[in-house]
């Protein structure tokens, strides 16, 4: 049987700009496969546990060996034990070329950096994450200063991927329904703003303030009714609200800049003729 090589990436982007801030792919192209299989015997990497591997970053054939002995239940929803394998099927294999990254030490490497390109420079920075297992770990423990000091706010975002289109289909009719009964209860508002006060007057939070709030939107998915085709059932859980502000504060640059300016690698707005027409 032909197996084939996969590659994850994980990338992120300026919310409101769409300016993609960093991608990284889960691949080293400065080792192969074979070197690192060498290297693990020589240095006695599998006597030890996983953690404390001098190559624990990238993948060997004793962890591909491992892992597809495992239960495939094991790795849904998340991996409870760290140390234990990623997720590879029978169908898949370890590139000959290049090493593959484990997804733990890609999503750690790629917060740190993010850290060391928009935390130092950022007032207040937003993350809103996909529910895959470990990017709210990764993210937390690599932005821990700005967590402690109350200038970071990590929100993972869920739906259902599994919807079938007529489900999609009424998901989007049920939210403009709401959105058009947001609107008509606060005219003077803005129509996102009359959507978030809505919500919050409508939804489970209404009945939660304080510590309470605070501690249920870090244990719970909260459903968001305003969804777009793309994400029914869409629920939110806010890891860093400590019910001390707004549940639904959205965190915003006020400075005018954009994230390309922000970070230091444009002096102001490009249009799109000076880099289509660049010379």
């Amino acid at each position: 049987m032909r197996k084939t090589i996969q590659f994850r990436a994980i990338a992120s982007s300026c919310l409101n700009s769409g300016y993609v801030l960093a991608c990284h792919p889960q691949i080293d192209p400065r080792f192969d496969t074979n070197e690192i299989q060498e290297a693990i015997v020589e240095c006695g990497d599998l006597e030890l546990r996983p953690a404390f591997r001098r190559y624990a970053r990238l993948w060997s054939y004793e962890d591909n060996a491992t892992c597809l002995r495992l239960d495939t239940g094991t790795f849904h929803p998340a991996r409870i034990d760290q140390d234990g394998p990623e997720h590879m099927t029978s169908d898949r294999q370890l590139p000959r070329q290049s090493a593959m990254v484990h997804i733990d030490y890609l999503m750690f490497g790629h917060f740190m950096y993010l850290e060391y390109l928009v935390g130092r420079g950022s007032k207040h920075t937003l993350f809103s994450l996909d529910g895959d297992p470990g990017l709210s770990n990764a993210c937390l423990a690599s932005w821990t200063e700005r967590f402690l000091g109350g200038m970071l706010d990590v929100a993972v975002l869920t739906c259902n991927k599994s919807a079938t289109i007529d489900e999609k289909n009424a998901a989007v009719a049920e939210a403009a329904k709401l959105k058009r009964e947001a609107d008509s209860a606060y005219p003077d508002l803005h129509p996102v703003d009359a959507w978030k006060t809505w919500f919050a007057a409508n939804s489970v939070l209404s009945a939660r303030i304080g510590l309470d709030r605070g501690e249920y939107l870090r244990t719970h998915d909260a459903p968001y009714p305003f969804i777009k085709k793309s994400e029914p059932g869409k629920r939110v859980r806010l890891l860093t609200h400590d019910g001390t502000r707004s549940a639904l504060k959205i965190a915003k640059g006020k400075d005018g800049m954009t994230p390309a300016v922000r970070i230091g690698l444009a002096k102001g707005p490009v249009r799109f003729e000076d880099v289509i027409y660049f010379e």
